[in-house]
C-alpha cells in the first residue's frame, strides 16, 4: 500500500484527522495566493522602474546631444583661440601686455570650459549606459516573476479543485 493508498484509509484517518489536514491545504492555499499577490507586485514595480528608467535615459540622451554641441562648439572656439594666441605670441611687439594677457585667459577658460563638457558627456554616457543595463535586469526580474505567476497561479488552481475533492473523500471514507 503506497502513501496516497492509506491517505484514504478510512480506519487511519479520523475527524480530526481530517480537520488538520483540510488546515493544512487550506494554510497551503494562503501562502500561495500571497505568493500570487506578491508576485504580481514584484512584477509591477520592475515595469514602472524600467518606465522610469527609460524615461529618464530619454532625458540624457538628448542632454548628450546638447553636449556633444557645445563640445563642438568649444573645440572650434579653442582652435581660433589658439590660433590668436599664437599669433599674438608671435607678435608680441605689436601688441599691449593686457592684449597677450587676455589672449592667454581666453584660451584657458576654453580649455576649462572644454574639458568641464567632455567630463559630462563620459558621466552622462556612463549613466546611459548604466540605466540600460538597470532597464534589462528590471525586464528580466519582471519576466521570471511573471513566469512564477503563471506557475503559482496554475498550482493554485489545481490544489483548489482538488482539495474539496480530497477532502470530500476523505469524509466519506470516515
Amino acid at each position: 500500500m503506497n502513501n496516497a493508498e492509506s491517505l484514504f484509509d478510512s480506519e487511519e484517518l479520523g475527524a480530526a484527522q481530517i480537520r488538520s489536514l483540510d488546515q493544512v491545504i487550506s494554510r497551503v492555499i494562503d501562502t500561495l495566493e500571497n505568493g500570487r499577490n506578491d508576485l504580481f507586485e514584484i512584477s509591477q514595480d520592475c515595469r514602472k522602474q524600467s518606465e522610469k528608467r527609460e524615461l529618464e535615459m530619454e532625458q540624457i540622451k538628448v542632454e548628450i546631444g546638447q553636449i556633444i554641441r557645445e563640445v563642438d562648439k568649444y573645440e572650434r572656439e579653442e582652435r581660433l583661440a589658439r590660433i590668436h594666441l599664437m599669433e599674438v605670441s608671435k607678435n608680441f611687439h605689436a601688441h599691449s601686455e593686457e592684449d597677450i594677457k587676455q589672449a592667454y585667459e581666453n584660451a584657458r577658460l576654453i580649455q576649462l570650459t572644454l574639458m568641464d563638457l567632455r567630463q559630462k558627456e563620459i558621466y552622462s554616457r556612463r549613466r546611459r549606459d548604466e540605466l540600460g543595463r538597470q532597464i534589462k535586469q528590471m525586464a528580466a526580474v519582471a519576466n521570471r516573476a511573471d513566469r512564477l505567476l503563471t506557475n503559482t497561479t496554475l498550482a493554485l488552481k489545481l490544489l483548489t479543485g482538488n482539495a474539496d475533492k480530497i477532502t470530500g473523500a476523505l469524509e466519506g471514507a470516515a
